[in-house]
């Protein structure tokens, strides 16, 4: 929820943007370096997400889709690891992850895997 300052201490809307350029202004984080940062870089972050990966290539429905549908054959269609270093929040990575799993399952109940 954004917080808004009381309308008596903004005057004008000048006045709302002057305080959003002295923010930008102030910060210590160029925006276009910050745009430039496109994969997760975080040890403890990227350790976790490995380990959920390793979890989903854990399971025997895993085993049997990269036995039935080899890499090299495999299209957009088919079920696709997520990249660990992809910048997420951890709720959207979560999200990811699940979806992952669950098109697992699906892919096994479709081939009539057990």
């Amino acid at each position: 929820m954004i917080r808004r300052p009381p309308r008596s201490t903004l005057s004008s809307s000048s006045a709302a943007s002057d305080v959003y350029k002295r923010q930008v202004v102030d910060s210590k984080v160029n925006p276009v370096e910050e745009l430039m940062v496109t994969k997760e870089t975080d040890p403890s972050r990227l350790h976790q997400r490995q380990k959920q990966i390793d979890l989903g290539k854990g399971t025997p429905e895993y085993q049997e889709y990269i036995k039935r549908i080899p890499k090299e054959n495999r299209s957009r269609k088919h079920v696709r690891t997520p990249d660990p270093t992809q910048i997420r929040s951890k709720r959207a990575w979560d999200g990811i992850v699940k979806q992952w799993r669950r098109a697992l399952h699906q892919w096994a109940r479709e081939a009539g895997v057990e």
